[in-house]
């Protein structure tokens, strides 16, 4: 069909057809309705980015609510002026009820959230100080939360501001002993720095083996930080100070207490290994371990099992074992704290084999079928002296 205008013959175009208009509206009807259920359902309230805050509303409104008991409960009708008791008490209850709704309808918002990312008013009641739990990013609160040893080194640094700061344990706190500024390359995480005979300066973080091929890199922080420290290598910690940790995957206690709760499970290990118990030293190891050496390309990665036949094999030929470890350094990382490092020194002699250097382990928090939290080994890097 065509249309005429004037002089002019157009065609009609597609969607100018009777049929063809049906059919775009249903389209369009049907796109402008699943559009709007996508978004309410998947995106309700913006999930987690809204669900803080308006969990910071309900505890607010909880802590009104709790002051204005406490100024009903202390009125004394005696010295009221302007209104009479009764007229104040209604006024209070009308304004105790106006907070009851808002309470309710905020409660009622974050229904819609699944059970894992709900938290009740009452239990935002109960932990005021909820805000607690989420660390100061700052050098000297990060240090007071690692288990450092007295006379032992490790250093802090903050990828924001470029600035490394070195600390020495005391006999009661981290003790800093001198700031530097260098430009971190190599990001977040826990890394080791420090000086081989073999490689020479070295930064060793435990995931470059699987990125990069090696965890030696040419770099003159380690020159800049030697004069520093009394070792030859020590664990850095590398944060940035502009973001703010989630408290939400805290564990249940403080990382000052995690960390020594890492120092005695290596007590614990290194007795269990003198007692040639294959049993008890396994139980300390995650499901999958790796041992990195600095002069392997890649390092060598054992499941469990195979990890268990290694050390009854190795422990049924030795008459005797003879370990001796140093006070760990025990260090939590501050992005992600169910990981952490533990750095000593560790002379190991049997009937068979003989060995001393620097350990590096590192740990993961594992939930276990009993609901407790252990921290398990996964990883090692050892440095021979």
């Amino acid at each position: 069909m065509n249309i005429l205008t004037g002089k002019k013959e157009i065609k009609e175009s597609w969607f100018l057809r009777r049929g063809n208009i049906a059919a775009f509206a249903i389209i369009l009807t049907i796109t402008v309705a699943s559009g709007w259920y996508h978004c309410s359902i998947v995106y309700p309230e913006q999930s987690f980015s809204n669900l803080k805050f308006s969990q910071l509303k309900i505890s607010i409104l909880k802590t009104r609510q709790a002051a204005a008991s406490e100024k009903k409960n202390k009125r004394d009708p005696l010295t009221s002026e302007g209104k009479s008791s009764n007229q104040k008490e209604a006024g209070f209850d009308g304004k105790q009820a106006k907070l009851d709704q808002e309470t309710i309808i905020l409660a009622q918002r974050e229904d819609i959230l699944s059970p894992k990312d709900e938290f009740s008013a009452e239990q935002e009641a109960v932990t005021p100080d909820q805000d607690d739990l989420t660390l100061t990013l700052d050098p000297a609160s990060l240090a007071e939360n690692c288990y450092l040893p007295q006379d032992s080194s490790f250093v802090i640094l903050d990828c924001s501001t470029n600035k490394a700061s070195i600390w020495q344990g005391t006999d009661s706190k981290p003790l800093l002993k001198s700031e530097i500024d260098y430009e971190w390359p190599f990001g977040e995480g826990l890394f080791v720095v420090g000086n081989d005979a073999e490689k020479g300066d070295f930064v060793f973080y435990h995931m470059s083996f699987f990125w990069n091929g090696t965890s030696v890199v040419d770099t003159n922080f380690w020159k800049r930080v030697a004069p520093l420290v009394q070792k030859n290598n020590v664990p850095l910690v590398a944060y940035s100070s502009a973001e703010q940790l989630n408290d939400i995957e805290k564990t249940d206690i403080s990382m000052a207490e995690q960390t020594r709760k890492i120092r005695q499970v290596i007590f614990d290990w290194a007795e269990a290994w003198r007692r040639m118990d294959v049993d008890s030293l396994v139980d300390f190891y995650g499901n999958i371990f790796t041992c990195y050496f600095l002069d392997m390309d890649k390092p060598l990665v054992f499941a469990r099992e195979q990890f268990r036949k290694i050390k009854e094999d190795i422990l049924g030929k030795s008459e005797f074992v003879l370990l001796n470890i140093s006070d760990p350094i025990c260090i939590i990382n501050p992005e992600n704290p169910k990981v952490a490092i533990a750095v000593f020194d560790q002379h190991y002699r049997s009937s068979i084999y003989s060995d001393q250097g620097t350990k590096v382990l590192y740990f993961i928090l594992v939930d276990e079928p009993d609901e407790k939290q252990n921290w398990k080994m996964v990883a090692k890097l050892w440095l021979p002296r």
